[in-house]
């Protein structure tokens, strides 16, 4: 994870991908690079200052502050060093890599179901990543960082459980009393789309997938006619078109790399089922044929 921290069991509280505190007594020699975490990530300056950054927008993090950061938001820590401070975190994992997702609460997660999912409505549709820690959350991150400290599986692990568990309630009843008006429904995120797009653009496994216009659209649980109306205004084409440039760009960078690889079976796992029609849109989108592509041996 980039920060070190008391290294969890493995059998204990899974999902939670890191939970740990740093005492940095002067400016640091590191500082995290802009990176997007396997969660969502609670983060509690107890006392000094540190510089942040949120989609390379800055949010100097004070004393008493908290950030909150999606994995679908990229950020980083430190200007570009860690300053002096106590720093807690928690980062949880659960099952989602775009906004519109349903949560996976591990289950060792006590809230009631309907907690949960207003825990997660708030989280994921409140982007903003900087709020004021009350007095119940920094006193449970305090018992945390104690319980750590000391951490003892055969002793310690229900101590542990209660504490996270703890963490969790504090941090809804944070977002309630700084929120103004309900929490907002999973229908109106403007920020599902965007995010399945750039899924599509960034990682070839989910390119490569085979979609339906419904399918891309329930993704993002909206109806394909909104989710076409929104994608088209992003990207100024359909979500199908998009998807067939995506995948023409990383077969021409597939042919590139891999001269040995066959063209129908580059064609193949970049998720096109026809090599003819491969061929056909590859020629339409850069001017020449797949083969024509390859860099010519000397």
């Amino acid at each position: 994870m980039g920060k070190p921290g008391t290294r969890l069991p493995a059998n204990l509280l899974p999902g939670m991908a890191s939970l740990g505190f740093l005492d940095a007594r002067g400016e640091q020699d590191w500082g995290l690079e802009p990176h997007h975490n396997e969660g969502i990530e609670i983060v509690f300056l107890e006392t000094g200052a540190m510089g942040s950054r949120v989609e390379a927008r800055r949010f100097p993090l004070k004393a008493g502050g908290v950030t909150l950061t999606r994995l679908w938001q990229i950020h980083c820590l430190g200007e570009p060093n860690l300053g002096p401070g106590r720093l807690h975190w928690a980062l949880l994992d659960v099952g989602i890599r775009h906004p519109r997702q349903r949560w996976k609460w591990p289950s060792w997660v006590m809230l009631s179901a309907a907690e949960k999912r207003e825990l997660a409505r708030r989280l994921s549709q409140d982007e903003r990543p900087m709020w004021s820690g009350t007095p119940a959350l920094q006193l449970t991150f305090r018992h945390l960082a104690a319980c750590i400290g000391s951490f003892d599986p055969k002793t310690s692990a229900t101590t542990l459980t209660l504490l996270v568990n703890q963490l969790l309630v504090n941090l809804l009843d944070m977002l309630r009393a700084q929120c103004h008006g309900p929490a907002p429904t999973r229908a109106s995120h403007p920020r599902s789309v965007e995010t399945f797009l750039a899924g599509l653009r960034d990682d070839p496994t989910v390119s490569a997938k085979t979609w339906t216009l419904a399918k891309m659209a329930g993704q993002c649980g909206l109806g394909t006619t909104t989710f076409s109306r929104r994608s088209h205004a992003i990207v100024n084409m359909s979500p199908w078109e998009y998807l067939i440039r995506c995948r023409l760009t990383m077969a021409a960078y597939r042919l590139r790399q891999e001269p040995a690889k066959s063209i129908t079976a580059i064609a193949f796992a970049c998720g096109f089922n026809s090599s003819q029609y491969f061929a056909t849109r590859f020629r339409k989108r850069f001017g020449c044929t797949p083969r024509e592509s390859r860099p010519r041996s000397t």
